[in-house]
């Protein structure tokens, strides 16, 4: 038996250091395992490695980009691959985000390089900028990137556990974060976590398994008929005037008074139509809800307000279908009402500060003083569900109910 001759330090197992054996599928080629490969004109030492979360993107030996995503599965069972061509890596990457948001169940990349920070900044540019109203969005950002990617940004998705939000959520009100703010942030990573259950990133949401905090009760400033006869008394002197006498009369949202135009508008049968809302920076939108496209019948007091007002603006010069605008013609702007319109009147009618959103409450609450319907006043409101306008004014009923059971005594009594 031949002597065995001992190999040295290095030199590996003789199995590494024999010839590459020619692959059945493509004779006189090496078999590999490099997926580089498989692509036509790409080879290994052209292969660039790839960021996190990009997916499988490549490049091949003539400089295009590509990217291969999954289709899913033929009937055997088989894989089905789809590869997206560009010019440029990021011109990949783009079509690579608009074919998840297109066909999120049919097409999925490998995410288990995912973070989480970047899966929620993938997710503000894809599906919440398209999906969410322009304050609606601003808030989804700066939750994202001041609070939820810093605490959790680094963790990989697929990783996320129920466990680590709740943890954070703890911190934050140990920091003496209010409930307020801790529940918009689960709200924000909540949504965006569905979403990825949507795109097959992860199989469930761990923010489903974390509950909300529990939010202090909250008293409305509610104004009394007194109270709101004096702002209105202040407030006669101001050019907005009607504006004011819509709101209590209306109640319509601020950003619903801003946007409405006079076509909106029939003097005649006393109604208006909410139709449309403008936002903080002037650009119109539509309602907050289904239920906000609604008519509103408005008393005498509102209609004679509205004539006046309208008058007004055919002597300043202003031809704008806005109901009420600037001085220039142009939309409301509500930080320059708040300061040059709605304080002043507040001060001049003795009244603490309050809020223009308490105009419509004030609306609600003079309504239910008179024991009007809780539906009718989900109706005037556009709330989605009268639990919503039960809910808000729950502190009213039990006075309302009061005197609806005098009077029904005060009935009975007479017969």
């Amino acid at each position: 038996m031949p002597a065995r001759v001992r190999r040295g330090r290095g030199e590996g197992s003789l199995a590494e250091q024999r010839p590459a054996i020619p692959s059945a599928e493509a004779p006189g080629e090496a078999a590999t395992s490099d997926p580089a490969a498989r692509v036509p004109g790409r080879t290994s030492k052209q292969r660039k490695r790839r960021g996190r979360g990009e997916g499988s993107i490549f490049q091949r030996a003539d400089g295009k980009w590509g990217c291969a995503v999954s289709a899913g599965y033929d009937k055997n069972g088989q894989r089905l691959r789809k590869v997206i061509w560009g010019k440029t890596k990021e011109d990949v990457q783009q079509k690579l985000l608009k074919l998840q948001v297109k066909t999120p169940t049919a097409l999925a990349i490998d995410a288990s390089r995912l973070t989480t920070a970047q899966y929620l900044e993938q997710w503000l540019e894809t599906d919440a900028k398209t999906r969410c109203r322009e304050r609606t969005l601003e808030n989804h950002q700066r939750a994202v990137r001041r609070e939820l990617a810093p605490r959790l940004g680094r963790t990989p998705l697929a990783k996320l556990s129920a466990m680590q939000i709740q943890l954070m959520l703890s911190a934050m009100e140990d920091e003496g974060r209010s409930a307020f703010v801790r529940n918009n942030l689960r709200k924000t990573i909540n949504r965006a976590l569905n979403r990825a259950v949507q795109l097959g990133y992860i199989q469930q949401n761990p923010c489903a398994l974390v509950e909300a905090a529990r939010l202090p009760h909250r008293v409305l400033k509610m104004l009394s008929p007194d109270e709101a006869k004096a702002f209105l008394s202040a407030a006669k002197t101001d050019r907005l005037y009607a504006l004011y006498v819509m709101a209590i009369n209306s109640g319509m949202r601020q950003g619903e008074l801003f946007g409405l135009q006079w076509t909106d508008v029939d003097l005649e049968a006393g109604l208006v139509t909410v139709q449309r809302s403008l936002d903080r920076k002037g650009k119109e939108g539509g309602t907050k809800t289904g239920r906000g496209r609604r008519p509103i019948d408005l008393p005498n007091r509102a209609v004679e307000a509205l004539r006046a007002h309208q008058e007004r603006m055919k002597q300043e010069g202003h031809g704008s279908k806005l109901v009420f605008c600037d001085t220039q013609g142009g939309p409301l702007r509500n930080p320059n009402v708040i300061r040059r319109s709605f304080r002043p009147i507040l001060e001049r009618a003795g009244l603490p500060r309050m809020r223009f959103q308490d105009l419509r409450h004030a609306h609600a609450s003079l309504l239910l003083l008179m024991g009007e319907s809780p539906k009718v006043v989900q109706e005037r409101l556009g709330h989605a569900k009268i639990e919503l306008t039960l809910g808000t004014y729950s502190h009213l009923l039990p006075g309302i109910q009061r005197a609806a059971a005098d009077r029904l005594d005060a009935l009975l009594q007479q017969r």
